[in-house]
């Protein structure tokens, strides 16, 4: 069994039935790794009052996170390189706040939802990560990076919900008391708008926030800048929002997120289309310029003025918006810029 993708529950019923133990045990696994940092269980003291178990479990028990291969930091945001088991690679970053850390990390290995403004989505899809490669993401950033990290945002390499199983998982093991311990509420999950999935999402009763990435507010234009949308349009997005708007299976209110393009979606007629969109939700808008990676000659980022422009249209219409304003732009760690670094270092296309 692999120590950072099982549940307490899990070890306690695993314990009992292959070793006739249980919760005290269980609970000592747990919290040795997931609280201590130390991948060694065998040194709690419940396990070296043990021996015989400890040493039982030690050919048993597997602990796998990737590799932390390279970090690089700007402003105190950090950007790490996670090695995997294969050789491939995902970024995670990690983004200081007043007394904690945020956790932005990945899901899959590149991505087959094909945005146009996202670096990842040109990778095309490698593989889903496993729930070690996941969870291994936050056991890295606290204890080899010693940063901490009190919220996380599913919002890395990868579509969260095209790994559905992978990332409810993982959100089990990191919200566990005994372990992890992070608050459901402090989790955002992020989404291109996989209507089922989202509904799915809601299903699991995990209490995280859903974070939609709208970008676009008449079809025309997502479909251009997210193929999704011809599967997905905005009108089967309102209706599913609508449908989750107050479900107790996630935090209430979405989170819709607004990559701002110049000349594509930022006018007059856009901002009052999106105030259409959103009337009847219980949103909020997080509006975020968009950021070029290397080489990016197609779009082109919004100035500042045009950026407080599209921001006061939407509050004068009754929205709750947020700017966010980029951080690890240079490091190519910003929104839609990961991936970058992943493809140098293992020279994929």
């Amino acid at each position: 069994m692999e120590i950072l993708e099982t549940p307490y529950d899990e070890w306690v019923g695993y314990l009992k039935t292959h070793h006739g133990k249980g919760a005290f045990h269980a609970s000592a696994l747990v919290r040795e790794v997931m609280v201590h940092g130390n991948p060694c269980f065998g040194d709690s003291k419940a396990f070296r009052e043990a021996p015989a178990l400890a040493a039982a479990l030690a050919g048993e028990v597997r602990f796998t996170p990737p590799v932390v291969e390279e970090t690089v930091c700007e402003d105190g945001v950090v950007k790490v390189l996670h090695r995997l088991a294969d050789g491939l690679a995902v970024e995670s970053v990690v983004i200081p706040m007043k007394g904690y850390a945020t956790l932005c990390l990945s899901t899959q290995v590149g991505c087959r939802m094909g945005c146009r403004f996202c670096r990842t989505g040109r990778m095309g899809l490698r593989r889903n990560l496993t729930v070690a490669e996941m969870t291994g993401q936050l056991w890295n950033a606290r204890f080899v990076l010693k940063a901490p990290i009190r919220n996380l945002v599913f919002m890395g390499m990868g579509e969260p919900l095209d790994n559905l199983e992978n990332v409810v998982r993982a959100v089990g093991v990191m919200t566990d008391i005994r372990g992890f311990s992070i608050g459901p509420k402090r989790i955002t999950v992020s989404t291109v708008g996989l209507a089922d999935q989202m509904t799915r999402l809601a299903d699991a009763n995990l209490g995280v926030r859903l974070a939609l990435s709208l970008n676009a507010s008449d079809d025309a234009v997502r479909s251009t800048l997210m193929p999704v949308n011809r599967r997905y349009p905005l009108a089967v997005l309102k209706e599913t929002l609508g449908a989750l708007d107050g479900r107790k299976g996630l935090r209430d209110g979405v989170l819709l997120e607004y990559v701002l393009i110049r000349g594509v979606n930022d006018r007059p007629e856009d901002a009052q289309r999106l105030a259409g969109f959103v009337s009847g939700l219980t949103a909020t808008l997080n509006l975020i310029p968009f950021n070029p990676s290397k080489g990016e000659t197609e779009l082109t980022a919004p100035c500042d003025a045009d950026v407080n422009a599209f921001h006061d249209q939407l509050v004068a219409r009754g929205l709750h918006v947020r700017r966010r304003w980029s951080q690890g732009e240079g490091l190519l760690a910003a929104c839609g810029q990961l991936g970058e670094e992943a493809c140098r270092v293992y020279r994929l296309p």
